[in-house]
């Protein structure tokens, strides 16, 4: 296929002061864990060698500009597999002008734990819908909680996936048709504490609106 862009990373890795390493961007929509547990959307993935030493430094394309900061990678042993993940420019500089104003970083809060519900799967768990977000949890006193969506109470397999079925399911955010649990978590990741968003769920076999202050 196409290359779409190169990733050039550049830092210390393994001690070795003043090392820059190049590869491919494979993707740019990766949905990146951090140490908090929370999901961090648009993560860049690159086949540029990343190891303890310049994760934390920059990502750079082709033309110089920085794309993102090295963050992470996937790996069996520990070291460099040629999958390393970036954290995307434009959340570093949200992160930046919270902390340069204000000292602390806030982020909107819905308080669910989901899963992806696809066609397949919707029809296997029997449940009438095409795609969404099956809500496993609800953090209590939650906006989500507070606005009354229900979780999940009892556990099936399908494909070897777990599911936590019995909660309500998503489907869809100030109109917009939800397909995967990342997709939500980036669209509440795009607002502000307060700001209020329009939920369409399906709570048993009833669709029903509800209007969410986010935390």
């Amino acid at each position: 296929g196409e290359v779409v862009s190169q990733g050039v990373a550049i830092g210390n890795p393994l001690g070795y002061d003043f090392s820059l390493t190049a590869g491919i961007v494979s993707a740019t929509d990766r949905s990146l864990q951090s140490p908090n547990g929370s999901i961090i959307s648009n993560g860049i993935q690159t086949d540029a060698a990343i190891n303890s030493g310049n994760s934390g430094g920059p990502l750079i394309d082709s033309s110089g500009a920085v794309i993102g900061i090295n963050e992470q990678i996937a790996s069996t042993t520990g070291s460099n597999s040629g999958l390393g993940f970036a954290v995307p420019i434009n959340t570093a500089v949200k992160v930046m002008e919270q902390l340069k104003s204000g000292g602390t970083v806030k982020y909107a809060w819905l308080g669910v734990q989901g899963q992806t519900l696809t066609e397949d799967i919707a029809r296997a768990l029997k449940i009438d819908a095409k795609q969404g977000v099956l809500v496993a949890q609800v953090v209590d006193n939650s906006p989500a909680d507070k606005a009354g969506l229900r979780g999940g109470s009892r556990q099936q397999t399908i494909q070897g996936q777990v599911y936590l079925t019995g909660g309500d399911v998503i489907l869809s955010i100030d109109g917009t048709r939800l397909t995967s649990m990342e997709q939500l978590a980036r669209i509440i990741g795009q607002h502000r504490p307060s700001d209020s968003v329009l939920l369409r769920v399906l709570s048993g076999s009833a669709a029903k609106e509800v209007r969410i202050t986010l935390a």
